[in-house]
């Protein structure tokens, strides 16, 4: 069914945003992507990069520092498992101390019991029970639409699929595999629509075999992802993640529909082998910016 609006019909929405201006997303925790990026609910980001890049990594950075200002979140990792080890690498991230043996300043028990209790407040993990389907992305959004709404869900929440190609994709009778990803982004995106007041969605993708010039393999760009073009012309935001060899990370925003959200441009950061964690350069002689619930710093 199509409902008809009229431009009166939405007045009183327009005096609010005259009243309110566009507000923009949270910040992200380095102030060099803040310049470029920005997260608001009601819309989505496809993140994309090379494998062993840091793609996932970086997105488990922004949801901790986000998770700083009160949002929730929702996560279907299945790469990411088993989800203990999954959970101790977040603990590692979010207390930037190592967790493993044999590192200097390594987290004590008292630190992970009350990173656990923390983490359980901010975040649930959906895991796949191992019965004869794979969940598809409908799967993942009926899911995730029991969580919003339970009590636990009382503010912003990012939903998080990692990786797309993980999820049953079966082509409905007569669609191409470029038709049905078209479809279910529809569906994915309308649904975040419906909870636009609340809900922030992220989608983690595979590129396609990078591409070659006669300079050698070209950069992998969003229009790469494997399967369709649709990830770039559906997503509110796009971001590639690039590594390069001295552990310096580019994260490239290629897409951003609204500009009180954000713009196209590339920020740097270090990453941290040890913690999994990324710095800031630009910041404070190299740190990172803890965030507090209303963005500023600490």
């Amino acid at each position: 069914m199509l409902e008809i609006v009229t431009p009166l019909d939405l007045a009183a929405e327009l005096g609010e945003l005259y009243a309110n201006g566009m507000v923009p997303g949270s910040k992200t925790g380095w102030p060099s992507v803040d310049e470029f990026y920005s997260v608001a609910p009601g819309f989505w980001t496809i993140i994309t990069g090379k494998p062993s890049d840091g793609k996932s990594t970086w997105l488990d950075n922004l949801m901790l520092n986000l998770m700083r200002q009160d949002w929730k979140f929702v996560i279907y990792s299945p790469e990411n498992q088993p989800h203990a080890l999954y959970l101790a690498h977040l603990i590692e991230r979010h207390l930037r101390r190592p967790f493993r043996f044999g590192y200097h300043n390594r987290v004590e028990p008292a630190d992970i019991a009350g990173a656990t209790a923390y983490l359980d407040e901010r975040l649930r993990i959906l895991r796949f029970d191992g019965g004869a389907n794979f969940p598809s992305l409908n799967t993942v959004m009926f899911t995730a639409h029991e969580i919003l709404d339970m009590e636990w869900c009382d503010g912003k929440v990012g939903v998080i699929v990692d990786p797309w190609n993980e999820l049953d994709h079966t082509p409905v009778a007569g669609m191409t595999e470029t038709q049905m990803v078209n479809h279910e982004l529809m569906l994915w995106r309308q649904w975040i629509r419906d909870h636009g007041a609340q809900v922030h969605g992220f989608l983690v993708a595979h590129p396609q075999k990078p591409q070659r010039d006669r300079n050698g393999p070209r950069p992998i760009t969003l229009y790469d992802i494997n399967g369709s073009a649709a990830f770039f012309n559906k997503s509110d935001m796009g971001i590639v993640v690039r590594r390069q060899e001295d552990d310096t990370v580019e994260i490239d925003v290629e897409k951003c529909r609204f500009r009180h959200l954000g713009k196209k441009g590339t920020a740097l950061l270090t990453f941290n082998s040890g913690t999994g964690t990324y710095d800031d350069p630009q910041f404070r002689g190299g740190g990172y910016r803890r965030l507090d619930q209303e963005g500023d710093p600490f």
